[in-house]
């Protein structure tokens, strides 16, 4: 999931963490690993935020192309001259 415990500590939605802990689940820790893990909520609730978080990244980005790309074509132009 290349996710870390803090952000998917923060990203859970709050009041959910503070009446049950739908998102994740614990267990014992031991040196080698820690004792927190994602129940099956928490993992599609990252996974589903990733997926809209990508979604809006290429809106941006494509948001951006379309109001700035003539505009820096022609500076570009202009500068080159």
């Amino acid at each position: 999931m290349n996710l870390s415990y803090p952000k998917a500590l923060r990203i859970l939605p709050q009041p959910r963490r503070r009446s049950r802990p739908a998102g994740r689940g614990s267990s014992q820790g031991s040196s080698e690993r820690g004792g927190a893990e994602l129940t099956p909520f928490g993992r599609d609730f990252i996974r589903r935020f990733d997926r809209t978080q990508e979604k809006i990244r290429r809106f941006a980005i494509a948001a951006f192309e379309k109001e700035f790309s003539r505009r820096l074509s022609a500076l570009k132009s202009s500068l080159e001259h």
